[in-house]
């Protein structure tokens, strides 16, 4: 692990030399001294992982999480699965912070030097920062890209508010199936229990998270 960020550079370097057509992108800080840059954000791809990536399902997963140690910031990631379910790590980068300029600097960087011209579907949270760059960025306009919910997260923040194992298995009831007959079935059970927490949920768009309104979408909306 590294335990001071000067090391970087020549940390990348011998990544780029043992992993051929690996992708490293930085951004320094705008702020730093005219004689030595100051990085802020830096991205990178290892060359087999994107190799593979093409040989993957078109989804990607994106998350972040915080790095420990004397050095704060977050590192972003982007994930895909193989055939055989098996977790592929596609992409990292080291921010400062999870913002909207650094996941959307984070997603430009994916679709011109990883995904370039693939459709695909981002499954995230609801990280203002990633809706307003899936929303906003061109490369990642429909049919390009499709940006879903997972819902793991939307069961895990449903249950913060509402702690209830029926409502946990109503709430991925709700969500995974395909039948609007089912739907409406989980969606009356969750309002019996507790209709402050389907109201939270009805609020978040159900195209996002929702498989049959996704198939709706799909089938022209019949």
């Amino acid at each position: 692990m590294l335990t001071n960020f000067a090391e970087l550079p020549k940390y990348i370097s011998t990544l780029q030399t043992s992993n051929p057509n690996t992708v490293v992108k930085w951004f320094h800080n705008p702020n730093g001294s005219s004689h030595v840059a100051t990085f802020k954000y830096i991205f990178w791809a290892f060359g087999p992982a994107i190799n593979a990536f093409h040989l993957c399902r078109p989804v990607i997963s994106i998350d972040a999480c915080h790095l420990r140690g004397s050095y704060k910031g977050k590192m972003l990631i982007a994930v895909t699965k193989d055939a055989n379910n098996n977790i592929l790590p596609v992409s990292y980068a080291i921010v400062d912070e999870e913002t909207t300029h650094s996941w959307s600097w984070f997603l430009y960087q994916f679709r011109h030097f990883v995904a370039q011209d693939r459709q695909l579907c981002v499954i995230s949270d609801r990280h203002q920062g990633i809706i307003h760059a899936m929303a906003n960025l061109e490369e990642w306009e429909e049919p390009l890209g499709y940006h879903r919910f997972c819902l793991r997260h939307i069961r895990s923040n449903l249950m913060k508010k509402y702690k209830n194992v029926r409502l946990k298995s109503f709430c991925w009831d709700t969500g995974s199936t395909t039948q609007k007959r089912k739907f409406v079935k989980y969606k009356k059970q969750i309002k019996a229990i507790n209709l402050e927490a389907w109201q939270y949920l009805d609020q978040i768009d159900k195209s996002q998270w929702c498989l049959f309104f996704m198939m709706k979408i799909v089938d022209g909306g019949c």
